[in-house]
């Protein structure tokens, strides 16, 4: 069954790389600070016609599931960074293969509070012919297959001064879902006016060995919230008795630096 109503999905980025199937965009988060106040986004369209794409500044709040919400009217105390920026332009054309900038300014009002705030620039496809078919279950279990027009968000970070970030594990456990796929889910406690932005590194250590394995990792995780929840696959299907170890650790390019880890036994 088909239904040609048009909707929106939007790819919210929190992770270090991302290319969507017509659209690349480099880098997906960008900090501005009082030393680096101005920032660019390059768009490079990958269709094999032209795209005009609308920009707009948006701002999503985070849920502890880590899913984000997209709010219209930001409530006072949102830590939203919308009215601290500006980009340029607005609107692109996008020729195949050839690269756009997107310019950023931040501007910091005296009475702004050191800490960090965020929001999105908005990159969506507005011609028609940027929609894909894409399949979805309706609430009796039917197959539909609904046209979507595919749009990309990515985090705007402004910092003002040196806000403090701790960050705490908790309730680290396993999860194997039905087909077999192994995953691990831990509660991300965050406290300070900085957000967390770090790499997810999970070490397996066998019982009665003192050598650690990689088995999972997330880079460029972010949570802006007191209380996240996340959850990663393993790349492993099975984990032997031991100790399996979640290190939240600062991007390699801050340093690397452990934040926080959480460890529970293998039985």
């Amino acid at each position: 069954m088909f239904i040609s109503r048009l909707f929106t999905v939007v790819l919210v980025l929190a992770s270090a790389t991302f290319a969507r199937a017509d659209l690349q965009v480099f880098p997906t988060r960008v900090l501005l600070t009082e030393s680096e106040k101005s920032g660019q986004i390059a768009l490079r369209h990958k269709g094999d016609k032209a795209m005009r794409y609308r920009i707009d500044a948006v701002y999503y709040k985070m849920n502890k599931d880590g899913s984000m919400e997209k709010l219209a009217d930001p409530a006072k105390g949102e830590r939203t960074a919308i009215d601290y920026f500006r980009f340029s332009p607005r609107q692109v054309t996008l020729e195949p293969e050839i690269e756009q900038v997107v310019r950023i300014l931040v501007r910091f009002p005296p009475e702004l509070s050191e800490g960090e705030y965020y929001a999105h620039l908005y990159f969506e496809g507005i011609d028609e012919g940027d929609e894909k078919q894409v399949p979805v279950k309706s609430k009796t279990g039917a197959q539909m297959m609904l046209k979507a027009r595919m749009a990309v968000a990515v985090p705007i970070i402004v910092r003002k001064g040196k806000p403090e970030l701790k960050v705490a594990l908790d309730g680290l456990k396993t999860v194997k879902s039905p087909d077999g796929h192994l995953s691990y889910t831990v509660e991300v406690n965050k406290t300070g006016a900085a957000n967390l932005y770090g790499d997810f590194v999970v070490l397996h250590t066998p019982e009665g060995s003192d050598k650690s394995n990689v088995v999972g990792q997330a880079n460029g995780v972010s949570s802006y919230i007191e209380k996240r929840v996340v959850t990663y696959p393993l790349s492993v299907s099975t984990l032997d008795k031991g100790k399996l170890t979640v290190e939240v650790r600062e991007p390699v390019a801050s340093g690397g630096k452990v934040l926080a880890t959480a460890t529970t036994d293998i039985k």
